[in-house]
């Protein structure tokens, strides 16, 4: 439990500082793969590793490795993706289904697994879990764009749409310096907030659930006028033109 809870947070920190250097998409790439590999030799081990007399290090390994690989791809990618792939109009609230959709699924593999230990035996279930790694593959090939080293310009011509305001959400707005940044180095106003995006997705859920909202428009004005927005116009943009 020791080794896996720390290679999982030093392969973190890692993908913090290589996400942007590398691409959502091909981290997403090698480190799918090498989980699959992973699954097929835990699978095998568990099928042949007592007839050939494997050490049970060479499972560790795998585990470990399977952990770096899962840690390093998904893990890391997943939450910037979420934060990405939505319009603005409905970031919010998308963010907060698919948060759910993930943890639940969590949920119900955590309540699938043993009864596949028992049914299809470890092996089974490892090969299993290998072959659902190919949609998420096949997902991320066909329809998630790459966006990293992207001016916005390139995703604007990629979308077919113009961005005339940035908006910015989460903890990171904290950090005005990069807020003005973003407005200097891509020629746009930034509008900055609010801070806790996910929480008021969650919030917006549940109070059109219960009925105290009747709609997402609704619950947009109710958030505007409950937290304030800081705005960033562009300074010095032709230092940005003239370097990048």
């Amino acid at each position: 439990t020791v080794l896996v809870g720390l290679v999982n947070m030093l392969t973190t920190i890692l993908a913090v500082f290589i996400i942007d250097k590398v691409g959502r998409k091909k981290l997403i790439y090698y480190g799918v793969s090498s989980m699959i590999v992973c699954l097929v030799c835990i699978a095998c081990y568990f099928a042949f590793g007592k007839a050939l007399g494997l050490s049970p290090v060479i499972l560790l390994a795998l585990f470990l490795l399977y952990i770096f690989s899962q840690a390093i791809s998904i893990s890391a990618v997943v939450f910037v993706l979420l934060s990405e792939m939505y319009p603005n109009r409905v970031r919010g609230i998308a963010m907060s289904i698919a948060g759910l959709s993930l943890w639940i699924g969590t949920y119900l593999i955590g309540q699938f697994t043993p009864w596949c230990m028992s049914t299809l035996k470890p092996h089974g279930t490892f090969l299993l879990f290998a072959f659902m790694c190919l949609p998420y593959m096949y997902i991320m090939w066909k329809k998630i764009p790459e966006t990293t080293g992207k001016t916005l310009e390139e995703i604007e011509l990629c979308t077919g749409k113009r961005y005339p305001v940035i908006h910015i959400v989460g903890g990171g707005i904290k950090d005005t310096h990069l807020c003005r940044l973003a407005a200097n180095a891509c020629g746009r106003p930034v509008k900055a907030g609010p801070t806790e995006a996910s929480a008021l997705g969650n919030i917006v859920v549940q109070l059109i659930a219960s009925g105290d909202v009747r709609n997402i428009k609704e619950a947009r004005k109710v958030i505007a006028a409950s937290y304030p927005v800081a705005e960033y116009e562009p300074e010095d943009t032709r230092l940005w033109d003239e370097h990048y």
